[in-house]
Formats: structure tokens, sequence, C-alpha cells
């Protein structure tokens, strides 16, 4: 959980340590408690708050909660700022090799802004999580989110999601503000519930037995499950460098295809 708070320096490392961007965006403002909240302007080069990554594996479930409020009211709020797929970029590849930014740069590039229709007197401000597959490749099917709405303008308003996880891959949440007009908003107590699936791995074959890599996978910190094809253990060890990855069938060894 992140509390935004401080005062106390071993909560303090422990939530920078687990979320981006908090020490960023932490003022000693309006908060829901304590003393500090996350504070996000658009239009002064805040756009993209407290965010995770999560590996994530099939019949995981996420609860994802934060608290939100906004001030200076009576304005239009229409308008969206143009570079937050800049801005997601730079908070998700923060301590990540060049190579890494690279990669994660060209997934978010794909990510579209979000297309719901809010009234032009509330911020476009909102709770949100994206999946994005093993080969890191976003999908917005599985993506969701939870905009602001007018009640967030008196009190912090609770943003509540969640969702049940159907293929291997990370899930990157985080919180944001991308009107363009100058607004506080703050973000507070965000919390992010990971319910591990009692699968711990699961394996598709084509017809002969080789493993079909895109609906196959593991759960984070699973040992390796060698009996595979028809019960019989897989022998991948490495001769000269090259894996010959075949099942021990007792008399013979079998070698898998898709044919």
């Amino acid at each position: 959980m992140a509390t935004m708070e401080s005062e106390d320096a071993t909560i303090k490392a422990q939530e920078e340590g687990e979320f981006k961007n908090i020490s960023d965006t932490r003022q000693p403002s309006i908060a829901r408690t304590g003393d500090e909240a996350s504070r996000l302007n658009a239009a002064e080069g805040e756009m993209v708050g407290p965010a995770i990554s999560l590996k994530v594996s099939p019949g995981d479930r996420i609860k994802m909660q934060v608290f939100a409020k906004y001030t200076d009211g009576g304005k239009d709020y229409s308008g969206v700022v143009d570079n937050i797929s800049s801005a997601l970029t730079n908070s998700y590849t923060t301590g990540l090799v060049e190579a890494q930014k690279q990669i994660i740069g060209n997934a978010l590039a794909g990510v579209p802004r979000l297309f719901f229709t809010p009234t032009s007197t509330v911020p476009r401000a909102y709770l949100n999580y994206m999946f994005f597959n093993k080969y890191m490749v976003y999908d917005q099917s599985r993506s969701g989110f939870k905009p602001i709405t007018g009640s967030a303008a008196t009190a912090f308003q609770e943003l509540y999601l969640e969702t049940l996880i159907e293929e291997e891959g990370f899930l990157y949440i985080y919180v944001a503000n991308e009107s363009s007009e100058s607004v506080d908003v703050f973000f507070d107590d965000l919390k992010i519930t990971h319910i591990g699936s009692t699968v711990k791995s699961n394996t598709d074959y084509y017809l002969f037995g080789l493993t079909i890599a895109g609906l196959s996978g593991e759960s984070a910190g699973t040992n390796p499950n060698k009996y595979l094809y028809n019960g019989k253990e897989l022998q991948d060890d490495k001769f000269g460098g090259v894996s010959f990855a075949m099942y021990d069938y007792g008399a013979r060894m079998y070698d898998p295809c898709d044919w």
C-alpha cells in the first residue's frame, strides 16, 4: 500500500521501493489520511503518479483501490495533454537498462488514449491498469480504468477496480491526470492486492506433443514441472550449448513436434 507519507523512514523506503513516482509527486497538502498525498497537475508536467508493475499468471486476481480529490472546479476540462505516452514510458522504465526501455517504449506507443466521455466540468483523472502479454504486447480488452466524478470535488472519492488474469503477462497499474487545463488532483492510499492463483502451471500442446508457448506458462516462483506431455519427463539437457528437449518414455526418447 502507498500511503504517500514520509515521516516514518522505514515505511517511506518500503513504499518507494514498491511503487514508482511517489517521491516525485508527494506533497504535504490535501490528504485523505496523514499529511501527504500524490499531487498531479498535467499542465505542470505531472501526469502520472504512483505506479506499480506486477508479473501475473492465469487465475491471479488483482484488486486496486485509491482515493482521489480535485480542487479548482468550475473550469472546462474537455482538453487533454498530448504526451501521456512519453510520461507513461518514463514512469514505467525507471531503473531499467536502455534495451528494456526501448521494448517498453515500443509497447506503450501502441496504447490508445482512454476513450471515456466525462463531463467537461470534471478533470480527466483516473485509476488505470494496462495488461501486456509475456511478449510485451498491449491488450486493451484485458485493461481497464476508473475515472473520477464530480463527487471528488468536495471529498476524497474511492476508485476501485478488480480483474481476473486469464493469460501470463504483466499488469501496469497507475494513477494519472490527463487534463490540459491546470488543475490539482490528489491521490492517496493506493492499495494493490495480488491474490495468487491456486494453479501453478498450465501447459497446452499441439497434436504430437510440442508445447503451445502462447497458451502455456507458470506462476512466478514456481519450480519447473518436468513431467508434461503424457505425464513423461522432459529431458532438456544441453550438449555443447545445444538443448535437446526430448521426453523419456523409458525404452525410447520422444522428440515432440507440431505436425
